[in-house]
């Protein structure tokens, strides 16, 4: 005789009405999930996989830190790369303004230059992030791009 189980979950909604054909494939499916093949290996087996997981850790968080400092080097130096830019922009229209032409003439430049720059770094971020611009995470945003190259 076929003889089973019947697992019945009260206290769940989702499983209350659900009837399990296969507790033991259910049981394997949950034992390797949980990774208790390690529950019941020997103690110096569990010490030796312990101490491999350790170094690899080690080297894997001696990786994270190099390559966190990189991204975070490069976003300030791109940080500063469009200071310096924008500084230029503005020693180049101060010197159109003051020294060229005029205050009238130039203002037109500067302000379809201003208009023109902001629209696309916003549209950029945007099409590179596929969300809006915000000045509270853009530095942890760059940093996050950089680490995840």
């Amino acid at each position: 005789t076929n003889a089973g189980f019947i697992f019945h979950f009260k206290n769940n909604i989702e499983l209350e009405r659900k009837i399990i054909l296969h507790p033991d494939k259910l049981i394997t499916v949950i034992e390797h999930a949980l990774n208790l093949e390690t529950v019941n290996m020997p103690l110096p087996d569990q010490q030796q996989l312990l101490e491999n997981l350790r170094k690899e850790y080690e080297q894997l968080s001696i990786l994270y830190n190099t390559l966190s400092h990189r991204a975070e080097r490069n976003v300030t130096f791109v940080s500063w790369s469009v200071f310096i830019g924008l500084c230029a922009q503005w020693l180049l229209f101060a010197r159109l303004t003051w020294w060229d032409f005029s205050w009238d003439q130039i203002e037109p430049v500067t302000y379809f230059t201003t208009v023109v720059q902001t629209i696309l770094a916003g549209y950029v971020y945007y099409l590179v992030k596929n969300q809006d611009y915000s000045n509270s995470d853009i530095k942890q945003v760059l940093v996050n791009m950089r680490l995840s190259r």
